[in-house]
């Protein structure tokens, strides 16, 4: 018998030294493929798992973004790469002062920061958003430490963007006078938010709108701007809304009268103005008209598209407001028509209400909101009637209301919210005002979430709505829009029938969407 031919499978291993030290032998199969190959896998067929090394620029200051002051310090120690994007770590910075350990820490902290900055001035460039809030009796006496501190600091970060400081409305806090005269010569500033401030008072505001007079302020950068402060409403306007000329959104609350037209002649410069938002007590409501007066007789606010009023008003006063709002190309509108479970608008009815909006050609958006209600409150008029007057504004696409216009306390308490608006919404929209050209009807849920959410400053305790002494805001809910958006059977009409006006919910809706819809709440500092 003729022996089988074996194969061998050869291996043959080479190692060799290399300056003194043994080199790791090389691997090489010589035999035809076999189980056995498997023992050696070839390196190069390994997978790649992604680690930190590999991620984007982009991606890392997406992380970089949701991390406070300190772990971002704690992240940019772990390794020379991240090392070198420390300045990404001082992009955003929060303080929050809750109590007078805090303060004194929080002025430790940034005694230390203006050293730090100063030492490594690429940290300032780097710095984009500086956030302070503090709550409490401490504010006093956190603001006039830091108030110099804060203002070396922003002497150091030249490229600064956005500027938030929100002190408590229930509590004094003097101006920072030293921080507002170094806002006013940052070029890259594109929003401010000052809130529960006080401006200089007495002797000392002349002499600090005389020092604001020797300097020329540089803002031309700045867009958006948030000032909801107490004092004199000409020493703000002043200081930071002067030749501020892309200024597109103002946000402005005012207690007090100023002289005629004093505060007018800030109106000239706003040309690029889209959005305006105004609180008032009653007492400077005056200032506020002769404001508009100045802007929309004008013709310097041209683009005003969004306004929003929040403070009592006569029916003169009112329609002398719609009648100058009608100069602009205004879409949307909100008035706050209930305060403390009353209607606070002279005549409010749905008739009035579309003798108003018969002025407004352009308007797409009504939005009937309430301040400070804890109960029910029906809308005077049935909804026959504000059906049929709402059907009259050729433009109206969305109507926007509070839930406590709508549902009643026992309701409220129910799981079927969603089922139970989109039940009213159908009814409104199908039995009353069947209009083909309607879009949505959206609602304001105050009611869900009783987390303090901000601090508003605009109307407050003791300005005639309610009782109390205080000014400058109260803690308000986070609001939540509910959106229904109308469908029509186009069918049935197309033949003759009546058509169906039935309703859609548009379900759970973007931070940014809400934002834009709710263009009256201001954003408070970031998390």
């Amino acid at each position: 018998m003729s022996q089988q031919p074996q194969h061998h499978h050869h291996h043959r291993v080479t190692s060799y030294r290399q300056g003194g030290a043994l080199r790791r032998p090389s691997w090489r199969h010589t035999g035809p493929v076999g189980p056995g190959q498997n023992r050696f896998p070839n390196p190069t067929t390994r997978p790649v798992y992604p680690h930190l090394f590999s991620i984007s620029a982009t991606a890392l200051a997406k992380i970089y973004e949701n991390l406070n002051h300190v772990d971002a310090l704690n992240l940019s120690a772990t390794c020379k790469r991240l090392h070198s994007q420390n300045g990404l770590s001082y992009k955003k910075l929060i303080f929050d002062v809750q109590n007078a350990a805090d303060g004194y820490i929080t002025v430790r902290q940034l005694t230390r920061l203006v050293a730090c900055l100063r030492h490594v001035p690429y940290y300032g460039s780097a710095v984009q958003t500086i956030a302070i809030r503090h709550a409490g009796s401490v504010v006093g006496t956190f603001a006039v430490h830091a108030d110099r501190i804060i203002a070396e600091i922003l002497e150091l970060t030249t490229q600064l963007s956005v500027f938030k400081w929100c002190g408590d409305a229930h509590f004094s806090t003097p101006c920072p006078e030293h921080t507002v005269k170094q806002l006013r010569l940052l070029p890259s500033l594109r929003s401010i938010h000052l809130q529960g401030l006080e401006s200089p008072n007495g002797t000392r505001l002349k002499s600090a709108l005389e020092e604001l007079q020797t300097t020329r302020p540089n803002l031309q950068s700045l867009k958006h701007a948030v000032i909801r402060c107490d004092g004199s409403p000409v020493y703000w306007h002043g200081a930071l809304l002067y030749e501020t000329v892309g200024l597109e959104t103002l946000d402005f609350a005012d207690k007090q009268q100023t002289q005629h037209n004093e505060m007018a002649t800030f109106a000239r410069s706003w040309g690029r103005l889209n959005t305006l938002v105004l609180s008032s007590t009653p007492m400077a409501v005056r200032s506020y008209v002769d404001l508009m007066h100045e802007g929309l007789t004008n013709g310097i606010w041209t683009n005003l598209t969004r306004f929003s009023m929040d403070m009592q008003v006569d029916e003169a006063t009112l329609f002398q407001m719609v009648q100058l709002l009608s100069r602009s190309p205004l879409r949307r509108l909100r008035l706050v028509v209930a305060a403390y479970n009353r209607f606070c608008i002279p005549g409010f009815s749905p008739e009035r209400v579309s003798d108003l909006l018969q002025h407004l050609r352009y308007l797409e958006e009504l939005i009937l909101d309430e301040y400070n209600m804890s109960s029910y409150t029906l809308l005077p008029g049935s909804w026959e009637a504000w059906g049929t007057h709402l059907r009259a504004v050729p433009s109206l696409r969305i109507l926007t209301l509070p839930l406590w216009f709508v549902l009643d306390d026992n309701r409220v308490r129910l799981m079927e919210l969603h089922s139970t608006l989109a039940a009213f919404a159908e009814e409104v929209i199908d039995t009353y005002l069947r209009k083909p050209n309607f879009q949505e009807v959206r609602f304001l849920n105050t009611l869900g979430d009783t987390k303090e959410s901000f601090v508003a400053g605009g109307r407050g305790r003791g300005d005639g709505y309610g009782e109390g002494d205080g000014y400058g805001g109260t803690v308000m809910k986070g609001y939540k829009v509910l959106r229904f958006q109308q469908q029509v059977d186009r069918e049935a009409e197309r033949v003759g029938e009546r058509g169906s006006y039935m309703v859609k919910y548009l379900g759970k809706q973007s931070e940014a969407a809400e934002a834009d819809m709710m263009f009256w709440v201001p954003s408070m500092l970031a998390n």
